[in-house]
């Protein structure tokens, strides 16, 4: 079975080192979480790793925020809103799983989608205000 549901493309790339090694993570983050997914784990390995995900999610996210308050980045109350609404999504989902739901493939796609989408266009927004700070 395969372990790379979703590849690290250097065009995910920010040129800042601190946004790219967590970006790293998280890709490698949500790659664990498929793997444990296709095995069908269940129980709380599957329940760890989700926990995992959300809180290094919202690590990154906060470490984005310093670095778009520090730099007077003018969109940032927009980026953090997108940060605030894929968390919501994931504490519901991990709210699911806890009282009987399933990880689902829509739920590993909307993730890899999520952060694809985010690091391809939100993100490429404060590039120029972090870098020039």
């Amino acid at each position: 079975m395969s372990t790379t549901f979703f590849s690290w493309k250097e065009e995910y790339a920010t040129g800042i080192d601190v946004i790219d090694f967590q970006h790293k993570k998280l890709v490698n983050l949500i790659n664990r979480l498929y793997v444990t997914f296709m095995e069908q784990t269940e129980g709380e390995h599957l329940d760890s790793i989700l926990q995992e995900v959300l809180d290094y999610a919202h690590y990154h996210f906060d470490t984005e925020a310093s670095l778009m308050r520090k730099s007077n980045f003018p969109g940032m109350k927009e980026h953090i809103a997108q940060h605030d609404t894929f968390e919501s999504k994931a504490i519901e989902v991990r709210h699911k799983f806890r009282h009987g739901g399933k990880v689902t493939s829509t739920l590993m796609n909307f993730l890899r989608n999520w952060l694809n989408d985010h690091i391809l266009r939100a993100d490429r927004e404060y590039i120029p205000y972090i870098k020039n700070q």
